[in-house]
């Protein structure tokens, strides 16, 4: 898949519902890299992205685990992106004068066991 066949296919974006503006993605792919998207239909759900791929020759850029777990439900082809596409971090913050709290301490490694099952997988 070349950067130019992924930029002038169909896409098959989400979009959150309600969502004002672009996505990460819209915002990437315009600003970042100064490409231009054509949007063929848009999903209010990461899963249901899979399933209108299906049948026709439209792209959708999601996370490989969520491909992979897509690919094993539909008839899907795993391609990887044409464009440099920086990982994504998730993090979480709180007052400095709660780091003691019982909660948030419990949050967190719930956090990191849920990070460290994912990256077994």
């Amino acid at each position: 898949l070349t950067q130019e066949r992924y930029v002038a296919a169909g896409h098959v974006v989400m979009r959150p519902q309600d969502s004002r503006g672009d996505t990460f993605q819209d915002w990437f792919v315009k600003q970042r890299l100064g490409l231009e998207r054509r949007v063929a239909a848009t999903s209010y759900g990461f899963a249901t992205v899979a399933a209108l791929l299906v049948g026709t020759p439209h792209v959708a850029t999601m996370h490989e685990r969520l491909a992979r777990q897509m690919a094993r439900l539909h008839p899907l082809t795993i391609k990887p992106c044409p464009l440099e596409i920086p990982p994504m971090a998730q993090g979480m913050q709180w007052h400095q004068y709660r780091t003691q709290d019982p909660g948030i301490t419990w949050l967190c490694e719930k956090m990191r066991a849920a990070a460290r099952r994912l990256g077994a997988g």
